[in-house]
């Protein structure tokens, strides 16, 4: 029996009997001689010279040439499910009925079978999925049966590991993860994660993801985590937060997520700056962060063609907060000819704490005040450009990031260390999508404003004196911008280009600084750009599935007194965005 596929595990099932429904149809008053003129060619064709029956073949020609010609008219009579032993037949039937049911013509119904298994698909919990289209009973003509097929695993638990960014520390980690799939059959997935950090930090957290629940068309998600990160190298301070968060909309481009987060700063070795001992202890961060993200490049490891633009707002301080943890935060890198502008955000004018009694609420009423509204222009870029030989690609990049608390205490307010922008070289900014984070040839935390270490003698008396280069806490900053040129070519070796190593040359510019607590009205656009750090230089690039590895002499053009950048062998571990 012959079959045309309409997608990935869809087909047509008996064409003749489904263009016999067709046929045995109206098809409406106003083209019943066109379809009757169009019936009598293809009883022509079905019949053949010499009387014989067409085989298979020569029918599916036949039908192939029927729907090039026109809209088949065609409804769908019944969707049958089959296959799910564990999985509600509702969950299947709320993804894919709205689709057939739109559907007029044999031609909707192949593009509504295409999309239907591409939905499914991305529940995550069938190993595979068929959609076969199949005529309807007799005596409806014109209707077709819609058949779905699906596969569910034997095991429901699964293991992964892989290397993933972390946008609650613009860093990345490599991620230990097991899944429990589809426990009660409405496409639940619980899941356990541990992951270590590139930059000293350790997580373990749980979660559950639904595809929709009720009324809520898209998936819901909700997450516990525990995490701890040594900071004290970079900026004496070890950090733990305790952090629930719960996706709100999750959609193929947009993301809405509400994080409420304890966090706890301490310094054991007693050495922290000014700057950094202030903002020891505990604080509560309420978000909400917005994410666009639409990416159309062809590799996210070798990005040759294409473009990606991802935009993330945050709004924090949305309830009472002990140390004034209330700011936006616009983050907005964009990969390809575009300039964008970002929203203008209206906040409440008074918020709903500042006149509460409670004695669990009082002590935070004080930070609480009026609220302004914040205006954030963010213009980002990136262009990818196939030069045609040796899959030659010319790569450019621009990302700019800013932080703006808001209330009456602005100009005497304070963003917190660990949400300020850190550049770093560890990443290569060229397939990673999360803002200003990477800046080639230098250290992690390595560039930007800084500020003098606590020195503690250690003879009683202070004899020994201070060192002559103490050293310093890296605090980041408010507003951070980033902006790279690559071009990546193949190795002669034909081992090297069928394994995918292959070589690039960069240049990379970038800066961070302050805005709040005195630094916003001594703030200069000029100055700002002539105090822009840059690096560049050549490497090998090993991508494996896992990650992209980069092993790079970086040579540095410019830096400053206190930023801790190199020139030599660097080596760069990227995950896939």
């Amino acid at each position: 029996m012959a079959s045309v596929v309409a997608g990935d595990g869809n087909s047509i099932r008996d064409e003749g009997e489904l263009e016999d429904s067709y046929n045995n149809g109206n098809g409406g008053d106003a083209d019943e001689e066109e379809d009757a003129g169009e019936e009598d060619d293809f009883d022509e064709d079905e019949i053949g010279s010499g009387g014989r029956r067409l085989s298979d073949r020569e029918r599916m020609s036949s039908l192939l040439r029927r729907l090039s010609k026109g809209p088949m008219r065609l409804h769908v009579h019944d969707v049958i499910i089959r296959g799910n032993t564990k999985t509600k037949d509702s969950l299947i039937e709320a993804e894919v009925l709205q689709l057939f049911r739109s559907a007029t013509s044999m031609q909707e119904l192949l593009q509504a079978a295409s999309a239907a298994n591409a939905r499914l698909q991305r529940l995550d919990i069938f190993d595979s999925v068929s959609i076969v289209l199949d005529a309807g009973p007799p005596e409806l003509p014109g209707t077709a049966n819609i058949i779905i097929e699906v596969a569910e695993p034997r095991n429901p638990l699964s293991a992964d590991i892989g290397i993933y960014t972390r946008p609650e520390t613009r860093g990345w980690s490599f991620e230990g993860l097991v899944k429990l799939k589809n426990i009660f059959g409405y496409g639940d997935i619980w899941n356990a994660a541990g992951a270590y950090g590139w930059d000293q930090a350790i997580e373990m957290s749980t979660g559950l993801s639904l595809p929709r629940f009720k009324a809520f068309s898209t998936p819901l998600s909700a997450r516990l985590s525990l995490l701890t990160h040594d900071w004290l190298k970079f900026s004496s301070y070890k950090e733990r937060q305790l952090g629930l968060s719960f996706g709100l909309v999750s959609t193929m481009r947009h993301d809405l997520i509400y994080n409420l987060t304890w966090r706890h700063l301490t310094d054991p070795t007693y050495m922290a700056s000014k700057s950094v001992k202030r903002q020891l202890g505990h604080s509560l961060l309420s978000t909400v962060k917005y994410t666009y993200k639409l990416d159309q490049r062809d590799s996210s490891i070798r990005p040759t063609s294409g473009y990606a633009f991802l935009s993330m707002s945050q709004i924090c301080g949305l309830g009472p907060d002990s140390n004034l943890l209330r700011y936006m935060r616009q983050t907005q890198p964009i990969h390809q000819l575009h300039h964008h502008l970002a929203i203008l955000c209206m906040i409440p004018s008074t918020c709903p704490y500042a006149h509460c009694n409670s004695p669990f609420v009082k002590p935070f009423a004080s930070t609480c005040s009026a609220l302004e509204a914040m205006y954030a222009p963010e213009f980002d870029l990136r262009l990818a450009i196939p030069l045609g030989f040796f899959n030659t690609a010319l790569n450019f990049g621009f990302a700019a990031g800013v932080i703006m608390p808001w209330g009456n205490g602005l100009k005497n307010s304070t963003t917190r260390l660990p949400d300020r922008f850190h550049l770093s070289g560890n990443t290569s900014p060229l397939c990673l999508l999360g803002g200003p984070t990477s800046l080639f040839g230098f250290k992690s935390r390595g560039l930007g404003p800084s500020e003098i270490r606590r020195f503690i003698p250690s003879k009683p008396d202070g004899s020994d004196g201070s060192p002559a280069n103490p050293d310093r806490d890296a605090l980041g900053g408010d507003l951070a911008i980033t902006a790279f040129a690559d071009l990546s070519f193949d190795l002669p070796l034909r081992v090297l280009r069928d394994s995918g190593i292959h070589g690039h040359a960069f240049i990379a510019a970038g800066n961070v600084t302050e805005l709040l607590q005195g630094s916003l009205k001594d703030f200069s656009i000029r100055r700002f750009a002539q105090e822009f750090r840059s690096s560049a230089g050549c490497g090998v690039v090993v991508p494996t599935k896992l990650f992209r590895m980069e092993v790079n002499y970086c040579y540095i053009l410019r830096q400053f007194e206190h930023d801790k950048g190199k020139t030599g062998i660097q080596f760069c571990f990227s995950p896939p965005s």
